[in-house]
């Protein structure tokens, strides 16, 4: 055994292990690798200096199972910091982070029909009113570089519009985009109105796509194309090289928040993330979350406000009603419960 490495071995709660090899191995190939009497898939995390008068044998990687890595240095930095802030194992922080195929097969993988890359059209993008404008320049700005930003925009301001926008961009010049959406209900519509305002389909990754869509997925985003890859909280560990430009939808969403398993916040993580790969990242909402709010307070998180509706409709008239003055239907007013029934009467929303 020529080098020795550290490796992740997928589904076990243990931290990283070492191992011996003759192959030359770089940083994120998956390896398998012998635990007691099994033989577990794992991942290369780095190669170090051999232990010195250790009291036990280092095994040998048995096999590489990919021709090259499936991440790059600054996403293994992601993973090595969840693992830090999270406290969590690596073994079951690969659980969370590869798709099963990966992580369960034990053969190299090769998928039988590889994903094409999505084609480039010439985008069919709206003009944009002077606040989206304003917001879209700002961001643009930022491009190649790290910053955070807050766009809270009224329901029906356009965010998706200045998404578009800059999206666009970001792919012409041929990077890639990630978007996190906080629900496989919402990637339909989100999908469906990019597709068309770009000309492009964006890839989609989440927990309902088969366990070979989701390796192939992988597969086609770690060769660097220029894409939009929209998904759920998972998605945030994909491989995407020449990534951006990362967006999070309605950030104050509380299932970013993994509860089971490994815990992290896919917000959080994904504003590390643009940090580690040195792009912008957008956080959207019409009802930011307090802690997003007291970042902007802080200077963390630059605020771009979108306060008109971008068809031009007025917004709802908003009255306080100081409860402390009612005599309560539960924990309704009088004054809400007339004007429900009113509206409703009306044949209102």
């Amino acid at each position: 055994m020529n080098t020795h490495y550290l490796v992740a071995v997928s589904g076990t709660p243990l931290p990283a292990l070492t191992y011996g090899s003759d192959l030359m191995l770089a940083a994120g190939t998956r390896v398998l690798v012998p635990l007691g009497q099994r033989q577990l898939v794992g991942v290369v995390l780095a190669a170090i200096e051999a232990p010195t008068d250790a009291e036990y044998a280092v095994k040998s990687i048995i096999s590489a199972l990919d021709e090259a890595p499936l991440w790059q240095e600054s996403e293994l930095k992601l993973l090595a910091w969840c693992a830090r802030y999270y406290h969590a194992d690596w073994g079951r922080l690969l659980e969370t982070a590869l798709p099963p195929q990966l992580r369960l097969s034990k053969q190299p993988t090769r998928p039988a029909k590889p994903l094409k890359a999505p084609e480039l059209g010439q985008a069919a993008l709206v003009n944009l009113n002077a606040e989206q404008q304003h917001a879209s320049d700002q961001i643009a700005e930022s491009f190649g570089q790290f910053k955070a930003w807050l766009l809270m925009g009224v329901t029906g301001s356009g965010k998706t519009e200045v998404y578009a926008q800059l999206i666009d961009q970001v792919l012409q010049q041929g990077q890639q985009v990630l978007m996190l959406v906080p629900e496989i209900g919402l990637t339909a519509p989100m999908v469906s109105r990019l597709a068309q305002r770009l000309n492009t389909q964006p890839v989609v990754l989440h927990s309902e796509r088969t366990n070979s869509q989701r390796a192939q997925i992988w597969q086609l985003t770690r060769q660097g194309y220029p894409l939009l890859l929209i998904g759920t909280r998972s998605a945030i560990f994909a491989p995407l090289p020449k990534l951006g430009l990362i967006i999070v939808d309605e950030e104050h969403d509380s299932a970013y928040k993994q509860q089971d398993s490994i815990r992290y916040h896919a917000r959080d993580v994904a504003i590390m993330r643009a940090k580690q790969q040195t792009c912008p990242i957008v956080l959207g909402s019409a009802t930011p979350s307090l802690e997003s709010l007291a970042n902007v307070d802080e200077g963390k998180l630059a605020l771009l406000r979108l306060t008109q509706r971008a068809n031009q409709q007025a917004l709802p008239k908003m009255l306080t009603i100081d409860m402390r003055q009612q005599r309560l239907d539960g924990a309704l007013s009088p004054q809400l419960l007339c004007a429900v029934e009113r509206t409703l009467a009306e044949q209102g929303q």
